[in-house]
């Protein structure tokens, strides 16, 4: 046979099972399993006299516990006793309590003696105890403190729960009884078993030893008299059982049984012996021969469970040792069979390093092939190897398959060979479904970002992007795109009537109607609050659109039921069409938006169509606004102070600053002609900042030059949209400190609009009147304010609006009411708009505090006002 023809089980090719196996597997093998078998033997033989050791360890500090609690349960006993606490009528007691502490029971003292007992219970490590002595146990401790809380005070319940402590007490001796029963029939050593039933004896005779003396206590004070000859039987028969102790147990038993406390205790007790009437001194005779006793019995179980702990130490330390000796047997043995292992291992080093070079490349990402050559093992080996590196590349290649996210490739589903190649097939499966959960969750995040989540319309972003979209789509075919914009008429008060639960139900039910009379491919959106669109493509004939929209507020206008009442709406509609080349969405909805706001001004449920005039409007806002802008950049605003006389003296009391604009070739603007566009945008916040800062400034300035001390104040008019931000605060309280002027000189007018917004301009209100400023409630009698509110609002000044003022010779009942009105709120009273001597004359006879108006000054500079501000007499006669 050709030498490259031969296989790895020829002649060339040795086994290595026959250099190593005759020399070194079958003895190491032997000798690994009869030393490991040793080990495990004697291992765990050393685990059970460890946990005999602890259990018996256990077990006696349990019965100390037990123990204490007997040795406690007499004097407590006899303390209720000497107390009368509970006992049975016609029990005979003399001179009880002196009986107690002459024998160290007083009932002060029982406190104090029952520390060591639960001090056994409270340190109890009842780590591998049954449940049924843990239960017992802790059952045991708490009828414990309950009878020794009961015996001090003199409680009648003594009685009941030494019958229950009792009970405890021995369902606890009785758990420690099956313990040892159970322990002595476990796995263990005959000495350690012997040693073991030696103590189960000693426990049952303690625990019935135990029990004795309270069941006879408790006969004697009527809790159980049946009791007490049961458990005396019970013991006889345990002493019966203890005859088959050995060695010094035996010995120290009959020396218990031969004692004279133990005579003398059953002669006390004897049931089958007629006794006379029981008192206190015969109670305490029976507990100190009892006490005797216990010891006696304590000691007796200490010393058998202080045998089998020893015994368990002696074997666990034997084992121990044959553990060690097997260790270091089988130590030598594989240490000489490694020996001759590396002798042998000579014939095989070279494919062997082959071997690893080519596992070392492999492990490092290279996989590379295997050439299987050398022993037959070792070529089995890099046989094996190279199958492995083949199912590696074949992992790498899936692996780039899910990098490049081509998750349809066919070799992700090429399974792998072996339990390894299942579960990296699974993984890629499990790899692949989380990519779609991912792909999922992401779609339905895209989603909810999109769509309102009330109505599940889609949201304002939404519809800008299908407006992008749409106007893409028409600048290519020429069709028009259009919008509706839907503002619901009524809405606030649904909110105001029945609570946003239900405006909520009434949105949805909007959104539904909607969504039904719109035409297939119109897309029906929310952008909050009570406003929607409607995006129209194409749009086709502007009628049609008209006609649409006049639906829409038709099918609105039908009564919508919500929790059983009918709500009424109606809806303002504008509508816009894209038709010059580049117009974007937000121009578009800008344009919408202008169109509804005429609509609701025209009357409600109207349909508005944008046209030349809105657009030339917008054009015009937003060129001023733009100007405003650049006007505060650059200093063109200004502002013109108008006087605030005493009425009683003509007096000047204080100014009210209004804003003047010199813009460039328009000339000086009043306020009128471009608040109103600033209160539609941040603009008004900017403007009106910067009139609270010159106010200020210019009162610090009167401040200086001021004579004699005389200071007057400023007031300022704030617009709803700068009191809903919290800027305000923050501006009123830097100004106050930088000019450091006093806070009650500046004084903040708002119409009645503004200060019923809402809880948030309140609670603004409320910080501003910390700060110590002033508040003037403007043009009153011009909203809606009802006397109720009135009272509420945090104002100081009412100033009354010059309607009032220009008729007063025909409403002058009604401005004396406001003004008798605000005198009762304790608010000052101030009059706008009086231009004449005679409203002066009427709002003197009516005791008004001050007036405002051209009778008095026209706005003017700062600078155009008398030196001597506070003082200075402007009224005419």
């Amino acid at each position: 046979m050709p030498q490259s023809a031969r296989g790895p089980g020829d002649g060339r090719h040795r086994s290595i099972r026959t250099l190593l196996v005759a020399l070194v597997s079958v003895p190491l093998i032997a000798v690994t399993l009869l030393a490991g078998a040793r080990v495990q033997s004697a291992g765990q033989q050393a685990s059970t006299d460890l946990r005999t050791m602890r259990t018996i360890q256990m077990l006696a500090a349990v019965n100390a516990a037990r123990s204490a609690s007997l040795n406690l349960y007499l004097p407590v006993m006899a303390t209720g006793i000497g107390q009368n606490a509970g006992l049975t009528p016609g029990f005979h007691v003399p001179a009880s309590t002196q009986a107690l502490v002459t024998a160290g029971f007083p009932p002060s003292a029982l406190e104090t003696k029952a520390v060591p007992a639960f001090h056994a219970f409270e340190t109890l490590d009842l780590r591998g105890a049954t449940p049924q002595l843990t239960a017992a146990t802790k059952q045991a401790e708490a009828t414990l403190r309950t009878a020794v809380r009961a015996a001090t005070v003199g409680d009648a319940s003594l009685v009941p729960t030494a019958g229950v402590l009792l009970r405890a007490l021995r369902a606890m001796g009785q758990a420690e009884l099956a313990v040892a029963n159970q322990l002595a029939a476990g796995d263990i050593h005959n000495d350690e078993r012997q040693a073991v039933q030696q103590l189960d004896i000693t426990v049952d005779l303690d625990a019935a030893a135990g029990v004795e003396t309270p069941a006879y206590m408790a006969s004697v004070v009527g809790a159980n008299r049946a009791d007490w000859p049961t458990t005396w039987v019970a013991y006889a028969g345990a002493v019966e059982r203890a005859a088959s102790l050995r060695g010094d147990l035996a010995r120290t038993f009959q020396a218990i049984e031969n004692s004279k406390s133990e005579q003398a205790y059953d002669a006390l007790v004897d049931p089958t012996v007629s006794h006379s009437a029981t008192s206190i001194t015969t109670l305490l005779n029976v507990a100190e021969a009892d006490g005797a006793r216990n010891t006696a019995m304590g000691a007796l179980l200490k010393q058998a469970s202080g045998e089998a702990v020893a015994i368990a130490v002696h074997d666990r330390d034997a084992d121990v040792a044959l553990l060690w000796l097997a260790v270091v047997e089988a130590g030598v043995v594989i240490l000489v069979s490694l020996g001759v292992a590396f002798l042998v291992s000579r014939t095989i080093t070279r494919p062997v390093r082959r071997l690893a070079a080519a596992a070392q490349q492999i492990s490092e990402g290279n996989l590379v092939e295997v050439v299987a050559e050398g022993p037959a093992e070792v070529r089995t080996a890099g046989a094996a190897l190279g199958l492995a590196a083949a199912s590696l590349r074949r992992v790498e290649a899936q692996a780039s398959d899910l990098a490049a996210g081509d998750l349809t490739s066919e070799r992700l589903g090429e399974p792998l060979p072996g339990r390894l190649g299942e579960m990296m097939h699974a993984s890629v499966g499990r790899i692949i479904d989380t990519i779609h959960e991912r792909e999922a969750l992401q779609t339905r995040l895209a989603h909810q970002a999109a769509h309102d989540p009330l109505t599940g319309l889609p949201n304002r972003a939404a519809a800008l992007a299908r407006l992008d979209e749409g106007l893409a789509r028409a600048a290519r075919t020429g069709q028009a795109v259009g919008l509706l914009f839907v503002d619901l008429d009524g809405f606030k008060s649904v909110n105001d009537s029945y609570g946003h639960s239900a405006g909520d139900e009434v949105l949805n039910a909007v959104s539904r109607r909607m969504q039904a009379e719109v035409r297939a491919g119109d897309v029906v959106c929310r952008l909050g609050g009570d406003e929607f669109v409607v995006v129209v493509e194409p749009a086709g004939a502007e009628a049609d659109i008209v006609a649409l929209a006049e639906r829409l507020i038709s099918t609105l206008e039908q009564p919508i039921d919500v929790a059983g009442n009918q709500v009424h709406l109606g809806a303002s509609i504008g509508i816009t069409f894209a038709t010059e080349p580049g117009t974007t969405a937000e121009t578009l909805l800008g344009e919408a938006d202008a169109a509804v706001y005429r609509a609701k001004a025209a009357g409600r449920g109207t349909v508005e169509v944008f046209d030349v005039a809105l657009r030339e409007s917008l054009q015009a806002k937003s060129e001023l606004e733009e100007a405003i802008r650049h006007g505060l950049v650059n200093g063109e605003f200004s502002l013109d102070y108008q006087p605030v006389i005493r009425v009683e003296t003509g007096e000047i009391q204080s100014y009210e600053a209004l804003v003047r604009w010199d813009r460039p070739g328009h000339g000086r603007l009043m306020p009128s002609e471009f608040v109103p566009v600033a209160e539609q945008s941040s603009l008004i916040i900017d403007l009106g900042r910067w009139v609270l800062l010159e106010a200020v400034s210019q009162i610090a300035r009167w401040n200086r030059n001021a004579d004699h001390g005389e200071r007057v104040s400023v007031a300022v008019n704030v617009s709803g949209r700068q009191l809903n931000t919290p800027q305000l605060l923050e501006d009123v309280e830097a100004a106050l400190a930088t000019e450091g002027i006093d806070p009650p000189q500046l004084i903040l007018e708002l119409t009645e609009t503004v200060m019923v917004t809402g809880a948030t301009a309140a609670r603004r209100l409320q910080a501003l009147k910390r700060l110590g400023v002033r508040i003037a409630l403007d043009d009153f009698g011009s909203g809606y304010t009802s006397i109720a509110q009135l009272g509420t609002f945090p104002i100081d000044i009412l100033k009354i609006d010059q309607c009032y003022i220009s008729t007063i010779s025909e409403s002058n009942q009604l401005v004396e009411l406001i003004i008798t009105m605000a005198h009762t709120f304790g608010f000052e009273v101030a009059a706008e708009g009086v231009e004449d001597p005679s409203q002066l004359e009427s709002l003197r006879a009516l005791h008004c505090d001050h007036a405002q108006g051209f009778l008095f000054s026209r706005p003017v500079p700062a600078g155009e006002h008398p030196p001597q501000l506070a003082g200075v007499s402007l009224a005419r006669s």
